[in-house]
């Protein structure tokens, strides 16, 4: 899994540019950022759908799993998603405005969040820190973790 998603340019690049966005800047304090990540179908070239973020939430994204069903629902037949992805910016303990205190970020949160996204999309989650790469499945088990 290292392999597909920091050897493909394609997906590495999906990777570094979520945790861009996530970064605080004038506009906006850090948030989470994520996205669905796969293959065109006829072509066998990577595809990177974003995710447009509403409202102001930093340590979540609200919308996102409807987003995301619907995006595969109507790319079916053009794409095959293997991944969804998003990114852990704040660090365990950092508080989160409206949100609390920020958990362990090298961990997918249970079903209520991350784990429960990867069950309703049946997609292998990509969680994105400032230094690591974790790839979990719907059960939350670590499939594959290494260093960005």
């Amino acid at each position: 899994m290292r392999k597909r998603l920091m050897e493909d340019p394609n997906a590495a690049s999906a990777i570094d540019a979520a945790w861009t966005r996530s970064q605080a800047t004038d506009e906006h304090p850090k948030r989470e950022e994520g996205g669905l990540f796969g293959k065109v179908d006829a072509t066998g070239s990577s595809i990177d759908s974003v995710f447009v973020r509403e409202g102001n939430a930093q340590g979540s994204l609200p919308g996102f799993g409807q987003w995301a069903q619907k995006k595969i629902r109507d790319n079916r037949g053009v794409a095959t998603y293997d991944f969804w992805y998003h990114t852990h910016p704040h660090e365990a303990g950092e508080i989160v405005a409206g949100e609390g205190q920020a958990i362990n970020p090298e961990f997918p949160t249970g079903e209520g969040g991350d784990i429960g996204v990867s069950q309703d999309l049946d997609l292998l989650g990509i969680l994105i820190t400032k230094k690591h790469v974790t790839v979990f499945d719907k059960k939350g088990f670590i499939r594959c973790y290494f260093d960005r």
